[in-house]
């Protein structure tokens, strides 16, 4: 089965019993505005939604009275009140008692758009406001992911504690905080304060997603008197609990300065508060990480890991010591990639150091390369790819012979001689020779057996999970980046040694490599999998997802090729292919 046969042509079929007489179409535009006003609850949507047109055409007052009733009332059913409503508003009668009444109507659909409809008269009218910021105990999702966009038609203090309540309910959904974002233009900090406030309500991921977003928005509003009024808050919290180091973060984050840049729109007595907490949580985060022993706070730099502490918990902490300077931070981070840690702690100490664009920190990541090896390998080429200095790192090494040329992929050297930076673009073009891996042509013809060939599939499975697993998934192993397998199978063996071996023949558009620039000359690269107004979300090929604001975007660019790499033949002979083969064809 090939999923995605025939997704450039359209489909349309018209099924019918046989006998079937097609009833006479009405001709609703010689109904009078009374005749039409019923038919806003047909169950039929052509007829509602054309008998909507036609009363909006005619501007006829006298059914004013007529749709205001049905609008009232809940034996109209939703269908009728909302298109009586929607009605009404085309005819500017839409007023305030019947708005009121549809808010406390008993079908949330109903109240939805009631909540949408009060935008504009909630302005001038408090009773409105009352009833729009009471309604974030509504039990419905949509009313409330509706009235995460109206409230920006509400006066900043109600605005404030209404999206407060509706973040600390739903934050964790991203279309609400996304909704509550789009609501304030300002007063983002105002929310945060009353977040922090009651802080106990808050657990995990929801809290830190809600508290990034806030902060960043923060950040690019320049809100000075908002952030300090923040930092204020976090520093009476008592002693030095999550939320502080997760606005700490966030901020950080957000910033994306380097070591001290991201502090600059603060005050000079928020820098001062943001020193202090810095302190602290680093302090805090370097204990959590690495292993305490009864000499002192020096035992912080043995090598043995905590036996105190999860995975989960020293990956937060990794996280954490983003807030330090590389001075600081740096012999920590460092000492986490080597093959004593779990690769969740090598992978979430490359993501940190990654943040950190002095060229020592990109030092680390080239030193360690050769010891690292699956995804935490992947995220170093990835972090080696992401901004001048690490690039600059990375070029030293492939000169004076401390890495191979051949450690890239074709896909990075071609972003290497494409790279945002006209210094980077020179120096790969005179270090970098071309990868040769000769006609894809005549690779392919190399291996033409490979797929005939009795291979073995348990020796397929390990190779699957060495050399695969890190974008595909099968049998609960690997991530999901490429192309579901099940339906790869089903093309034969030919069709996957082919695909295998020359990834950019024929490819989907769905899995097509973007190349990303900031305005800051950051760069990132991957599958677009996710588009909004304000964002664009790339997965990258070690499983991160990176989302960047459009207002940050330089260029974004399709490379026309594939995430997969070319150059499988220099990993796996004609047996190994085989026995990959034989693995992929036995899969359920």
């Amino acid at each position: 089965l090939d999923l995605d046969s025939g997704r450039d042509r359209g489909r349309i079929f018209r099924v019918m019993p046989e006998g079937f007489a097609r009833r006479p179409i009405p001709r609703l535009d010689r109904a009078s505005a009374a005749e039409l006003v019923p038919l806003l609850g047909h169950p039929n949507a052509w007829h509602r939604e054309t008998a909507a047109r036609l009363l909006y055409e005619r501007q006829d007052p006298s059914v004013v009275p007529t749709l205001r009733a049905m609008a009232q009332s809940e034996q109209s059913g939703p269908l009728g009140r909302v298109q009586a409503m929607y009605t009404l508003f085309g005819l500017e009668a839409l007023d305030e008692e019947t708005l009121r009444l549809a808010l406390a109507a008993s079908h949330p659909r109903v109240r939805e758009q009631a909540v949408r409809l009060a935008e504009r008269a909630a302005i001038r009218s408090t009773e409105l406001q009352s009833m729009l910021s009471a309604m974030t105990a509504d039990d419905d999702l949509l009313v409330r992911y509706q009235l995460a966009f109206s409230l920006g038609y509400v006066p900043l203090e109600a605005r404030a504690a209404a999206t407060a309540r509706l973040l600390a309910r739903d934050g964790g959904n991203p279309w609400v905080r996304m909704a509550c974002q789009s609501s304030l233009a300002d007063g983002a900090g105002e929310v945060m304060n009353r977040l922090l406030e009651e802080r106990t309500v808050w657990s995990g991921d929801a809290r830190r997603e809600v508290l990034a977003a806030l902060a960043g928005q923060m950040l690019r509003q320049q809100d000075t008197d908002g952030l300090d009024r923040v930092l204020r808050q976090l520093e009476t919290l008592p002693g030095l609990d999550d939320s502080a180091e997760d606005v700490l973060l966030a901020l950080r984050l957000a910033g994306d300065g380097g070591d001290t840049k991201w502090t600059e729109p603060f005050s000079r007595e928020g820098r001062d508060i943001v020193t202090r907490l810095t302190l602290q949580a680093v302090k805090k985060a370097r204990h959590t990480v690495l292993a305490q022993s009864s000499t002192g706070e020096g035992a912080v730099h043995s090598k043995q890991p905590s036996a105190r502490a999860s995975v989960a918990a020293r990956v937060r902490a990794v996280e954490v010591l983003r807030l330090g300077k590389w001075d600081e931070v740096g012999e920590t981070l460092t000492r986490l990639l080597e093959p004593s840690h779990p690769q969740e702690i090598q992978i979430a100490a490359l993501r940190s150091i990654e943040e950190f664009h002095a060229p020592a920190a990109a030092q680390t990541i080239v030193e360690a390369l050769p010891n690292l090896g699956g995804l935490a390998r992947r995220s170093a080429k990835e972090a080696l790819l992401s901004h001048r200095a690490a690039a600059a790192a990375l070029l030293g090494a492939i000169e004076s012979g401390k890495l191979p040329a051949g450690e890239l992929e074709p896909s990075q050297v071609e972003r290497l001689r494409s790279y945002p930076d006209e210094g980077v673009r020179t120096w790969a073009g005179r270090v970098l020779a071309r990868s040769e891996t000769g006609s894809r042509l005549a690779v392919v013809d190399a291996y033409r057996d490979a797929w005939r060939s009795p291979g073995n599939s348990q020796r397929g499975r390990a190779l699957f999970e060495r050399h695969c697993s890190a974008c595909h998934r099968a049998e609960m192993v690997g991530q999901e980046i490429g192309p579901n397998l099940a339906a790869a199978k089903n093309r034969g063996g030919e069709f996957l040694v082919l695909n295998i071996l020359d990834p950019n023949r024929e490819v989907n558009p769905q899995y097509v490599s973007y190349v990303l620039v900031t305005d800051e000359g950051r760069t990132a690269s991957g599958i677009l999998v996710g588009e909004s107004a304000a964002s664009v979300t790339l997965l990258r090929s070690d499983g991160r997802r990176e989302t960047v604001l459009r207002s940050d975007i330089e260029s974004l660019r399709g490379t026309g090729a594939s995430l997969m790499p070319e150059g499988f033949e220099k990993e796996l002979d004609a047996a190994a292919m085989a026995d990959l083969v034989a693995y992929l064809l036995s899969l359920n």
